[in-house]
């Protein structure tokens, strides 16, 4: 079973819409910040081997930075207000686009990254007090009534040390259609189309033997009646 089922998800309430709450958010270091603590790791056994004040200072200096960056890419994600609006039904073999909402609530809050599983990530910038209107690609949706999955919040704002981020369940449905059929004709409607087409001979051809079949018909119906 993979972690993520047993990570804890911020679910769609009655209004539509979902609120990260402070428990829903995980953080791990990303690759620069796990290069960036071995570094002060170094700095600090330098500091310490050689009993260098001002490398002391400047060692635990950028450790507070770290941790002040760890705390404010926590904060750029709690209390973010998510719509799913959901994809229009489309054909299958196409790719549905999901809108989704975000709401700033009161402040603004940078790169915001947004992605179903396997699928690219959409990154935007929400503007204090205003909704930002994102669409989500997602690709190879068989026929049916499909649920996206989970939804991905995260950010690297503002060093990209650490990466948070966040599950949405969403559950609104996406429908495909089957796709469609290639446009055909039955073989006697394609030879009658060969034969009196528009323009030329074939067209007078085509209607002067319609007109003789009519005409057969109406004879026959006339020699019943009398």
């Amino acid at each position: 079973m993979a972690l993520a089922d047993w990570a804890r998800v911020e679910r769609v309430g009655d209004n539509g819409w979902a609120e990260i709450g402070a428990r829903r958010i995980y953080i791990l270091p990303t690759r620069y910040g796990l290069i960036y603590a071995t570094l002060l790791f170094l700095m600090l056994l330098g500091a310490v081997n050689y009993g260098n004040n001002p490398a002391h200072l400047l060692t635990f200096l950028l450790a507070g930075l770290g941790s002040n960056g760890m705390y404010l890419t926590w904060r750029n994600l709690r209390g973010l207000e998510i719509q799913c609006a959901g994809a229009a039904p489309i054909f299958a073999g196409q790719t549905a686009d999901f809108r989704v909402t975000l709401l700033g609530d009161g402040r603004e809050r940078p790169a915001i990254q947004l992605a179903f599983a396997d699928e690219p990530a959409s990154l935007v910038d929400v503007a204090a007090d205003s909704r930002q209107a994102v669409g989500l690609t997602i690709n190879d949706l068989p026929r049916g009534l499909h649920r996206p999955g989970r939804l991905t919040v995260s950010t690297p704002y503002p060093l990209g040390l650490f990466r948070p981020w966040c599950y949405v369940d969403v559950e609104t449905n996406i429908l495909v259609y089957p796709e469609p059929g290639r446009s055909w004709l039955p073989p006697g409607e394609a030879h009658g189309n060969r034969d009196g087409g528009l323009g030329g001979d074939g067209r007078g051809v085509g209607r002067e033997n319609h007109d003789m079949d009519l005409g057969a018909v109406a004879a026959e119906l006339a020699a019943e009646l009398l």
